[in-house]
């Protein structure tokens, strides 16, 4: 996440030091620092600049930490006007470290977790951030991704292992500078056109590809949820993948002297993860295949939880062994129907393989995938909207479907 910080300035009638030059140099330094009015509500640090050592920028309400710098003293301790901006932006990253472990802790605590999708994107998904969304063989966070491309949140790093709507079309976005990932296309349904196109032709940019197997991402999920910095497999060793990845170390183990891969552990920023339901603390429950959605909730920083539906406590209670995501791995929950759409969600809504292949027709140029996300991403304006122009009698048909072959005893 994040750190913002709220900029107040003195009158600059005396300086030693430029205050907004000073801030522009920390910029290039840490870009992604965000630097806001001292009068903006949503800010993590408060930075007072005085220009000179008269220190006359007063100091607001703020219950935060706050930073002081009169001209070359930065808390009372004088630096060189070159080393300035270092040592404040140090003093920014001791400050904001705590400041957010502080926020994660509470947002977990949460009794009520419920937000808009609009609300929980804007909050935790921010530019820059490491991401990664749950789903396979169905189950995708389709949803989400189109929230994220009509907010045009950019640089992200995307890691996950063989995503489809998350990792194609947040490519073809522009939004994803760096992917680790194992796989990116659509199944049955077609190519991954948008990720050709970014490796092959560098549209709409290059971006940095770092590869792994669906098996070793899945491995480094689970180092990041258990804490521990690696975890050591018998896989990849006959791989091409160790000659392109200089992640994956090769070492032998001490209690046999064989040959293991050590695969590193993960911990995103922020992991989105579909369910079945979930109440408003946090606690979600999955029927069906779930791939690696507990581990990349626990390995996350901040996990955003979006359900078919939001049922009560007392609910979540009576089927116990279902919750694959306790309440203290989540920050935010939103009821999202048809997350999914087009494709299935076990015991919801069943595939609708005719939508998807017109989708992928699209796809296939990059002026069919631009003209798609103006009908179906900004058009609409939310996910609300996008399900209307799919039609609601065709999604309950689906859902009809679903139903018929796959009974929910539940």
């Amino acid at each position: 996440m994040k750190i913002i910080v709220g900029v107040k300035y003195c009158g600059n009638c005396n300086p030693v030091i430029e205050g907004p030059g000073v801030i522009a140099k920390i910029k290039a330094l840490e870009p992604n620092l965000e630097f806001v009015s001292w009068e903006a509500i949503q800010k993590h640090i408060l930075l007072i600049v005085s220009g000179c050592t008269s220190a006359c920028s007063t100091r607001p309400q703020f219950d935060g930490p706050v930073i002081n710098v009169a001209g070359s003293f930065v808390e009372r301790i004088q630096y060189s006007l070159t080393e300035l901006p270092s040592q404040i932006l140090k003093k920014i990253k001791e400050k904001g470290v705590a400041v957010l472990t502080n926020s994660i802790l509470n947002d977990k605590k949460k009794q009520d977790k419920r937000m808009t999708l609009t609300e929980a994107i804007k909050t935790y998904v921010l530019d820059g951030s490491m991401i990664t969304f749950s789903g396979m063989g169905g189950a995708q966070c389709v949803a989400p991704t189109y929230e994220i491309i009509r907010q045009g949140i950019k640089d992200l790093i995307y890691v996950g292992d063989s995503p489809c709507e998350s990792g194609d079309m947040l490519i073809g976005a522009g939004a994803i500078k760096k992917a680790e990932l194992a796989w990116c296309s659509y199944a049955v349904a077609g190519l991954g056109y948008n990720f050709r196109r970014a490796i092959e032709q560098k549209t709409p940019h290059e971006i940095e590809l770092i590869e792994y197997s669906n098996y070793t991402i899945g491995l480094r999920f689970l180092a990041g949820a258990i804490n521990v910095p690696y975890i050591p497999t018998r896989s990849l060793l006959g791989s091409d993948l160790l000659k392109y990845n200089k992640l994956i170390k090769v070492e032998e183990d001490p209690y046999t002297g064989e040959k293991v891969a050590l695969i590193p552990a993960v911990n995103p920023d922020v992991a989105i993860v579909h369910v079945s339901r979930a109440d408003k603390r946090g606690n979600a429950q999955m029927f069906g295949f779930s791939s690696n959605a507990e581990n990349i909730a626990r390995a996350s920083k901040r996990t955003i939880i979006t359900c078919e539906e939001i049922v009560s406590t007392e609910e979540i209670k009576r089927y116990p062994n279902l919750t694959i995501i306790p309440e203290y791995a989540v920050d935010a929950v939103v009821e999202v129907p048809f997350a999914s759409h087009p494709w299935n969600f076990p015991y919801a809504y069943a595939y609708d393989m005719p939508f998807h292949t017109q989708q992928l027709a699209a796809f296939k140029t990059r002026e069919g995938f631009e003209k798609w996300l103006e009908e179906y991403c900004f058009a609409p304006g939310s996910w609300e909207g996008y399900l209307e122009k799919v039609g609601y009698g065709r999604l309950e048909k689906l859902r009809q479907l679903e139903r018929r072959f796959t009974k929910l005893n539940y």
